[in-house]
């Protein structure tokens, strides 16, 4: 057998060539390239999902009238951030219904403002009804 890179004799078993030092059962030294990990779409856009659970959060306590508006407008404006940032983070549709979510919280809430008194005053008033019916 020959060494591949300087052509002088090496028997079988030998690793290296005695003459010039290649590697025997080495390919020619070939240039690696090695390929660079593709960067990922970042597809996540955490002011999208902060805003869509605070929406949700003030959906679900618009009977609270305060809590929900402050609630309402928190959403509102993390909404609009989070779609303007929107193109490079992805996950607008999120961010639209939160801003609806938000929207809708302080509109139920401030419903709700007018609905409360006339509720209490509405009981109010049945229970004094009912304690001033003589038997």
């Amino acid at each position: 057998m020959n060494c591949p890179n300087c052509g002088n004799p090496v028997s079988d078993n030998a690793t290296f060539c005695g003459s010039c030092g290649a590697g025997i059962n080495a390919q020619p030294a070939q240039p690696v390239y090695q390929a660079q990990p593709a960067q990922p779409v970042q597809n996540d856009n955490p002011y999208a999902k902060s805003a869509l659970t605070m929406g949700i959060v003030g959906a679900v306590l618009s009977w609270l009238p305060i809590v929900s508006i402050i609630l309402g407008i928190i959403t509102i404006k993390k909404a609009r951030y989070a779609m303007s940032v929107a193109p490079q983070l992805g996950k607008k549709p999120l961010a639209i219904v939160a801003l609806v979510l938000g929207i809708e919280s302080v509109v139920t809430a401030s419903i709700m403002t007018i609905y409360w008194p006339i509720i209490i005053f509405g009981a109010v008033a049945v229970a004094q009804a009912g304690y001033s019916i003589s038997y």
